[in-house]
């Protein structure tokens, strides 16, 4: 079968229903950009150039994807079924970080010299 060029219904469908629950089914532990490229038979940068077409759904599947894959990680990561450390290595693609705060050095108000407090 020829790799597909040009983004179709068929696609489209196909498409969705691995966000929906295409993924579970498969057996995958998250949805991936990368497994819907192979389900789809094309490159994961047809995909994102397909997704660069505003007359293309495909961007709002990929949205819906990415937002599936951050619920898959955040649920099964707080539940202990993923692994911590690969967790918080993939939902570093989704904007979340590791925050370490410094403490701050205190600042000691100095009264200028010649005035005095007294009132």
């Amino acid at each position: 079968m020829p790799w597909p060029q040009k983004w179709c219904e068929e696609l489209e469908a196909k498409a969705i229903w691995y966000v929906d629950s295409g993924w579970k089914e498969l057996g995958h532990a998250v949805p991936s950009v990368a497994r819907l490229a192979r389900l789809l038979g094309v490159a994961r940068s047809t995909i994102h150039a397909w997704a660069n077409d505003e007359d293309k759904r495909i961007s709002d599947t990929l949205e819906a994807l990415n937002a599936e894959q951050e619920g898959a990680l955040i649920d099964n990561g707080l539940t202990g079924v993923y692994n911590s450390n690969l967790v918080k290595l993939m939902l570093a693609n989704h904007g979340y970080g590791e925050k370490t705060q410094e403490p701050q050095e205190e600042v000691q108000e100095s009264t200028p010299i010649g005035v005095s407090d007294a009132s």
